[in-house]
């Protein structure tokens, strides 16, 4: 028997209408959102106790950088009680050896590329030679040449007082010798690229050479040679064979970054040794960032 059922006389029934497209869509967004709240928060912690094994043994042995994400206090608290001075002193290094690569490197870089003597190719060799040669080969020709019963040493000490062998100015020799190679090689081949026709064009109207040595070569390549500077100053920061053959490793008197790093690591302080290595790393990329900058804006432009 059928049921006839008038609409118009029910209205608690019959006019009950079927959920919209918009109402289905709505409620289906408020049952997803506490499921897609749960994932977001079971994703963040899987984050955070996966890098717990990173960033607990820093906590533990209070030399936190990277603990600062969870411990902050405490990381603030483990930067101030480290002993920074490998770091002020590979700095200062760092700094002396540079000036010198730049006082010493750019005239005989300037040599090499617009002179031409007998012995030129020797001397590009012997600048070329601390490249190839093991650093404790060139620690060994220090020590000889440099030490207390060598004639410069026996110099050195009479002008100075002390011997120059295992002090914070044999470091910095040290730095010299490993980055002053990289940077003549370099610089040289930056000085060529020079238009000749502007220094012809200097000196034909009356400029000496070093007049025109300081108002047109060097401005025509100072990014180049800025680039490399910074470059010197990285490659002297991470010295590492040659300066604890002839500085040794002398805590607070001669113990630079890079030698800080192998004296954490053969005491077994792997925390320190990380955040050693994490800081030098942040400081070779603040030099080479822009130093790649320099070097590209340096480059002539080319129309294709």
């Amino acid at each position: 028997m059928g049921l006839d059922v008038d609409s118009r006389n029910c209205p608690n029934f019959c006019h009950a209408r079927s959920p919209t497209g918009l109402e289905i869509e709505r409620s289906t967004k408020q049952r997803k959102e506490p499921l897609r709240k749960k994932s977001l928060s079971n994703k963040y912690a899987a984050y955070y106790f996966a890098g717990l094994p990173i960033i607990l043994p820093f906590r533990r042995r209070n030399y936190g950088l990277l603990a600062i994400i969870v411990f902050p206090a405490e990381a603030m608290f483990a930067l101030l009680v480290v002993d920074w001075f490998p770091l002020w002193l590979s700095l200062r290094v760092a700094a002396i050896a540079t000036v010198c690569v730049l006082a010493l490197g750019t005239l005989l870089a300037y040599l090499l590329s617009h002179k031409t003597f007998r012995g030129k190719h020797l001397i590009d060799s012997l600048i070329t030679l601390p490249l190839v040669l093991p650093p404790t080969v060139l620690g060994y020709y220090l020590l000889v040449i440099a030490g207390r019963a060598s004639p410069f040493g026996h110099i050195y000490e009479a002008i100075f007082g002390q011997p120059l062998v295992f002090t914070w100015q044999a470091a910095v020799v040290a730095a010299f010798l490993h980055s002053a190679p990289i940077y003549i090689k370099a610089a040289t081949a930056v000085l060529e690229t020079v238009d000749y026709r502007f220094e012809w064009a200097a000196q034909s109207l009356g400029a000496s050479e070093w007049r025109t040595f300081w108002r047109v070569t060097l401005p025509l390549a100072w990014r180049g040679l800025s680039s490399l500077a910074a470059l010197s100053f990285a490659r002297s920061l991470g010295d590492f064979g040659v300066t604890i053959m002839v500085a040794g490793n002398i805590p607070d008197q001669t113990q630079t970054l890079s030698v800080a790093i192998y004296d954490a690591v053969e005491s077994g302080d792997g925390a320190l040794a990380r955040m050693l290595v994490l800081v030098v790393s942040v400081l070779a990329l603040a030099l080479l960032w822009p130093a790649a900058y320099l070097s590209r804006r340096n480059r002539p432009a080319t129309n294709v």
